[in-house]
């Protein structure tokens, strides 16, 4: 850095410029008097554009602060003393996007916490390189987009998932938007409380970057009582309100010396040095083997029990410990899909990764999940475990389960899953006759009106595949007749029939919507051949019929690699007229359209969570006789890959004069 300044009697007076010593570009320009720092200062980007200006009076904030983002928003913010007044962030087309003043007025902690299992997410304010603690992620999209993430996650592990965090973090309110802008539902609490943490059987820190001293207390406490800490990517940039803070931290996590706490490494995989509940099982085989890593416990820094390390290493992969009444888990490094070269194959979908299995059992053992709730009557319990055998491939158990909760909440409006979930299962063992039971049993139960149409299709593809398509209809008339269906539900069942989930797909291809790939260049060819994303594979075309999912077409079960990739998805339709329809979407992530060679749809935007049912259309019109559509499906990360599709009239019923040709 080179400066311009000016002293006098020993002290800076007047303007002082810095310039990058590289570049030689200003930097900054602020204005001191007697060597106190008064007036307004400016901060400048290496473009030479204003980033911040603010107001200091007597070498303290006072007045106005305007910062300006590099992605065109900006943050305003009004000072008193070095203390936040009022602080505002616009988006880049100057709309109000939160109000700070408006939010502190208690909104944060009036969120309905639920019975039963659950779990805490503490959100930290993410920012890698700086000690801003209150800066936020509002321009840190990689920070934004770990947080979604692994929210993502952990919503797939069926367990009420809340947001907690220090109530002056500014970036609770940024994420409270942007993750409701995303599709998830959460509200935010105070995670300073202890009486706010004791409200959870788990709290997953994942790359929490800096901590208040309440919030550590208030963690030490609620492990000290018992409570259950899964800590994420632990390596290195933490930020500590004071040194005592920080000691206190290691000590309850487990460092032996918090100074040390670096390590470097070649990741040649991982290996189990014990079996544990958390280890048995777990496919270590498929973590990613090509990475040369810094950051990390060190060796022989940890207290507890080291039940993995990395090959080649002394490195702790995975720790577990008990502190007083608690348990605390530590996983090195980065779990969610944008650390895809840590805990998974090569290309794998993170929900499907060893990063993701291992969190889950993390979180099951340090929250004691089998112990607290396994027979308890608690409807969300059970679909948890349910949901834990499953994912064990413990399917017997998970039956069993299922069974439970249909016998003793079979009348809950929740217990759907619980039907659907088991009637998988059972077309999974081929026991069909048991399958067609529990769809009559939800008919019986009356739980859920709104999914009787769902129930209908299940009833439908079982009978199909027992009797054939005309005895199938006929046995599904007769039970709409039997159980009293009225014309909503058949309109319903007509409209869960109308989706197409019979498709020639090709995939896994490289990603970017901006790149033009093969199948979109040239005709539709059964033959051709396509270098795939995965050792550059020669992939072809293959016809995929899925049954019993509802309508969604999920790729991340048929295709390898799931993350970070495009599919092609391609069927015929012969409509018996020209006529107008109206094309429904629902996908997880992108996804563009093409009818008769014709792009209708470009891929744009970004629908993060699981994909929705009808939540994009687009009327088209069908010519008489075969019309061709082709469909891209773009993976860009978290958990799910897929796509609902369906073609109604214009009106938004189903039609019946077109069919999809299978050959």
């Amino acid at each position: 850095m080179r400066y311009e300044l000016t002293y006098k009697a020993d002290m800076r007076d007047g303007l002082t410029k810095a310039f990058n010593f590289l570049s030689g570009k200003l930097e900054s320009e602020k204005y001191y008097e007697k060597g106190v720092l008064q007036g307004v200062s400016k901060e400048y980007g290496s473009d030479g554009k204003l980033t911040k200006k603010t107001d200091y009076k007597d070498g303290k904030k006072n007045g106005k602060s305007i910062e300006y983002l590099y992605n065109g928003a900006k943050i305003n913010i009004e000072y008193k003393e070095d203390v936040v007044i009022k602080k505002k962030i616009y988006d880049k087309n100057n709309d109000l996007f939160y109000d700070y003043g408006e939010e502190q007025k208690g909104k944060i902690s009036d969120v309905k916490i639920k019975d039963g299992a659950k779990i805490a997410m503490l959100v930290s304010a993410y920012s890698g390189y700086g000690k801003d603690i209150d800066r936020g992620v509002f321009d840190t999209t990689f920070g934004v987009w770990n947080h979604l993430s692994i929210y993502s996650g952990l919503k797939d592990l069926k367990i009420p998932v809340y947001a907690v965090a220090e109530p002056n973090y500014c970036n609770v309110f940024e994420m409270k938007h942007i993750l409701k802008g995303k599709g998830y539902d959460s509200g935010f609490i105070d995670g300073s409380k202890i009486e706010n943490l004791k409200k959870f059987d788990v709290v997953v820190l994942y790359m929490v970057r800096n901590f208040r001293e309440s919030v550590v207390n208030a963690l030490e406490e609620y492990v000290k009582a018992g409570g259950g800490l899964v800590i994420i990517d632990v390596y290195g940039f933490r930020y500590f309100e004071t040194k005592e803070t920080e000691r206190k931290y290691y000590k309850m996590i487990g460092f032996t010396n918090p100074e040390d706490k670096y390590a470097r490494h070649e990741n040649k995989g991982v290996r189990v040095l014990k079996e544990h509940e958390i280890t048995r099982g777990l496919r270590v085989n498929e973590v990613y083997k090509n990475d040369i890593s810094e950051g990390g416990y060190g060796e022989n820094n940890l207290d507890g029990e080291i039940l993995m390390e990395f090959d080649n290493s002394k490195e702790a992969a995975l720790k577990v410990k008990n502190y007083e009444k608690g348990k605390i888990a530590l996983i090195n490094w980065g779990v969610d899909s944008y650390h895809p070269h840590y805990w998974s194959k090569e290309g794998q979908k993170f929900g499907e990764s060893t990063g993701y299995d291992l969190m889950r059992r993390c979180i099951e053992w340090s929250g004691d999940y089998k112990k607290k709730y396994l027979g308890e009557n608690n409807l969300a319990n059970y679909g948890f475990i349910g949901k834990h055998f499953t994912a064990e491939k413990e399917y017997e158990s998970a039956k069993k389960i299922y069974k439970e909760i249909i016998e003793k909440f079979g009348k809950d409006p929740a217990s759907y899953d619980a039907y659907s979930e088991a009637v998988k299962l059972y077309l999974l063992s081929n026991e069909l006759q048991n399958a067609e039971d529990c769809c009559m049993t939800f008919l019986k139960n009356k739980p859920d009106k709104t999914k009787n149409g769902f129930i209908l299709k299940k009833l439908s593809e079982i009978y199909e595949s027992r009797y054939g398509k005309v005895q199938a209809d006929e046995k599904v008339k007769n039970i709409i007749t039997q159980y009293g269906l009225d014309a909503e539900d058949v309109r319903q069942y007509e409209m869960v029939k109308s989706f197409i989930t019979d498709w020639w797909i090709v995939g896994s291809l490289e990603k970017g919507p901006d790149i033009e790939l093969k199948p979109e260049k040239e005709p539709f060819n059964l033959s051709a051949e396509y270098e795939g994303k995965k050792d550059k594979m020669k992939i072809k075309w293959n016809f995929v019929s899925l049954k019993n999912t509802d309508g969604y077409v999920g790729l991340e079960s048929i295709l390898d690699p799931v993350y970070d990739v495009t599919a092609y998805a391609y069927i015929t339709v012969e409509s018996d007229m020209e006529q107008e329809v109206k094309i429904l979407m629902g996908v997880n992530d992108q996804i563009g359209l093409w009818l008769n060679n014709q792009q209708i749809s470009k891929v744009t935007g970004m629908d993060y969570g699981q994909a929705k049912m009808d939540s994009k259309k687009k009327k088209v019109t069908l010519k008489k006789g075969e019309n061709t559509i082709m469909l891209r499906i773009i993976d860009s990360g978290g958990a799910g890959w897929g796509f609902y599709f369906r073609i109604t009239d214009k009106d938004g019923n189903p039609l019946k004069n077109i069919r999809v040709k299978k050959n």
